[in-house]
């Protein structure tokens, strides 16, 4: 049976330094538009440290200093322990007391989501202005350390709540520029050198077995390398529609029929301002459209298949997000057998 999920961010109406916010209530939103499976919402609008590449050094932070970071101009920079951490670490333990006593007697799967290892040293510099990517030594110890950061807040989930399982989204949306050496240099003038493809995917397995369980690679670049993130033994890929290609077609294919979940992105920020009953028909007709491609049977698709929009929220205004998620949940309960609403039938 297909269902529909966040794949992250939120809109959240604060005032500066996050005043104003409520965690519980936004938690409960959150949980609101995805009824099927609740996720850690992130509020990236509370300023830095709620976005995700700040989050991401926050938490790798508990697990050594050498990922403590600090804004500056140009993002965000290495550096001693400071505000931008404390408030970041704050805010998460807020929201993570917050989603488990809203989800406290869901007896289903729950989702968080983490910024992986490339896309954080991709958006981190050091002293100098390089970005930490192509440091294959950084990279590769913020991997183990967000691991287990990850296992840390795994466990205060499953202990606080009754969720069956705990899946964990790792948000990878710059491993395509990594990969064709795109990302340029302090000066802007150059670019860094690419890394190798057998060496994004050796430290990506690694990083999803570390964190164990169910684990889902999530790209929203534009043809993102399918092969590389199904390759990393994750048990689900998280995907827009708009970014699948002929020849991507095969290798999605396989990865349903190994039994593993197809999280597909099908409304995306250009249709988020249409009519809520435009948004349900996009929604099952770009699903539809992609399983008559692969040749699937309605009920091996829908065992496979979870909804999202392309990218996450946090640009939509509170409404059009409302709509947007309730516009996912009624195409999955349609694609799956159930009533959509009377302007479609």
């Amino acid at each position: 049976m297909s269902i529909a999920t966040g794949l992250g961010s939120l809109p959240a109406e604060v005032g500066s330094g996050g005043r104003g916010f409520s965690p519980l209530d936004f938690q409960s939103r959150a949980a609101d538009g995805s009824p099927a499976m609740p996720y850690l919402a992130e509020a990236p609008q509370r300023g830095a440290g709620a976005d995700m590449i700040g989050r991401a050094l926050a938490i790798a932070s508990t697990q050594s200093r050498d990922f403590a970071a600090t804004t500056v101009p140009t993002g965000w920079r290495l550096s001693s322990p400071g505000r931008d951490m404390e408030r970041a670490l704050a805010w998460l333990g807020a929201d993570r007391d917050a989603f488990c006593e809203v989800v406290a007697e869901h007896s289903g799967a729950v989702k968080v989501q983490i910024a992986g290892p490339y896309t954080v040293a991709a958006s981190v510099e050091n002293a100098s202005g390089a970005r930490m990517s192509s440091d294959a030594a950084f990279v590769a110890e913020l991997a183990q350390a967000l691991a287990a950061a990850m296992g840390t807040l795994i466990s205060d989930i499953t202990r606080q709540t009754a969720a069956t399982s705990v899946i964990v989204q790792i948000d990878e949306p710059m491993v395509p520029m990594v990969l064709a050496g795109s990302l340029p240099t302090a000066s802007g003038y150059s670019r860094h050198w690419p890394r190798p493809a057998a060496e994004v995917m050796a430290l990506l397995t690694q990083f999803v077995s570390d964190i164990a369980g169910d684990v889902w690679l999530h790209c929203c670049a534009d043809s993102p390398p399918i092969e590389l993130l199904r390759g990393t033994g994750a048990t689900g890929v998280s995907i827009a529609a708009s970014g699948i290609r002929d020849v991507d077609l095969d290798l999605i294919g396989q990865h349903i029929d190994a039994g593993k979940t197809l999280a597909l992105g099908v409304i995306s920020p250009a249709d988020w301002g249409r009519p809520q009953a435009q948004l349900i028909d996009l929604a099952v007709a770009t699903s539809e459209r992609l399983r008559e491609r692969l040749s699937f049977s309605e009920q091996q698709w829908g065992s496979a298949l979870v909804l999202t929009a392309t990218c996450g929220l946090a640009g939509a205004s509170v409404l059009q997000a409302t709509a947007v998620m309730s516009a996912l949940n009624t195409a999955a309960a349609s694609l799956s057998g159930g009533r959509i609403t009377p302007e479609h039938e």
